[in-house]
């Protein structure tokens, strides 16, 4: 999971989107790929948590691998505060998946 904020400005709603960009992981083998998905915050929510589908096709042993979840908004009273990018290390052992 990842989480990302805002400061919400005169109780409206407000959206961030987030991607997922390769790195050394590969989309729909080790993870799912997400492009420009939103996320909404209503009127004073400040947190919201991402999940990303990680899998292993095959069980064969590859060495850990990673990705990045990537924040953005085009609204000008959005406030990234946290993070607008998070590495994600998929862990591998024995041919098994492992937590992230």
């Amino acid at each position: 999971m990842a989480a990302a904020n805002n400061i919400i400005y005169d109780n409206h709603y407000f959206s961030l989107s987030y991607d997922t960009q390769s790195l050394t992981a590969e989309p729909s083998k080790h993870f799912k790929a997400a492009n420009g998905q939103p996320l909404t915050f209503a009127p004073g929510e400040i947190y919201k948590h991402v999940e990303i589908d990680v899998m292993n096709e095959d069980d064969t042993f590859e060495g850990n691998k990673t990705f990045q979840v990537i924040f953005s908004s085009d609204q000008r009273f959005v406030i990234l505060t946290g993070p607008k990018e998070v590495n994600v290390t998929v862990m591998y052992t024995k041919g098994k998946r492992m937590d992230v």
